[in-house]
């Protein structure tokens, strides 16, 4: 799509692309997905771009990796810095 409407996240425009199940004789299934069309550019100098532009990403990966433990923790197994 040359003229493509680009997903951004001041404008989130979105297509919808519709699948049909079909035989000769009948409609089996019919089943819409959303879509964007974007580019997405990850710089381990820059950061992130979507559509060239540069998007400040904010959040953390906070996953928990203490084996045997299960994933109920006591606080003191937290490396967070907030508690020791």
């Amino acid at each position: 799509m040359a003229n493509a409407n680009l997903w951004s996240l001041q404008t989130p425009y979105l297509y919808n692309l519709i699948s049909t199940v079909s035989n000769a004789t009948a409609q089996a299934d019919v089943y819409q997905t959303p879509f964007g069309i974007r580019t997405v550019r990850f710089d381990s100098t820059n950061g992130v771009f979507i559509n060239g532009q540069h998007v400040e990403i904010q959040g953390q990966c906070n996953h928990q990796d203490h084996a045997g433990v299960g994933s109920a923790l006591p606080d003191r197994l937290h490396t967070s810095g907030l508690r020791n």
